[in-house]
C-alpha cells in the first residue's frame, strides 16, 4: 500500500504548450526495494519528478517520498 509521506515541489516558470513529465528513482534504491519489503514489510522510496513544457524548459520539479507497506 503506497502512501505519500512527503512532497516538495518547486514551480520554475509558467508553462507554454503541451506538457510532458519524467519520473526517476535511484537505481540502487530500486534494486534493494523488493528485498527490504520482503524482509521488513515496509520501505521508503523517493521519486524525483520534472515537468517540461513544449520548449523543453522545466516548469516544475518535485520530490515525493513514498511509504510502502505490504498489507496482509
Amino acid at each position: 500500500m503506497p502512501v505519500v509521506r512527503r512532497l516538495e515541489a518547486k514551480f520554475k516558470q509558467p508553462a507554454t504548450g503541451a506538457l510532458t513529465s519524467r519520473a526517476s528513482a535511484e537505481p540502487m534504491r530500486l534494486a534493494a526495494l523488493s528485498e527490504e519489503l520482503a524482509r521488513k514489510g515496509r520501505a521508503l522510496l523517493e521519486v524525483n519528478i520534472e515537468v517540461l513544457d513544449a520548449s523543453g524548459a522545466a516548469t516544475l520539479t518535485a520530490s515525493v517520498e513514498w511509504f510502502l507497506s505490504i498489507t496482509k
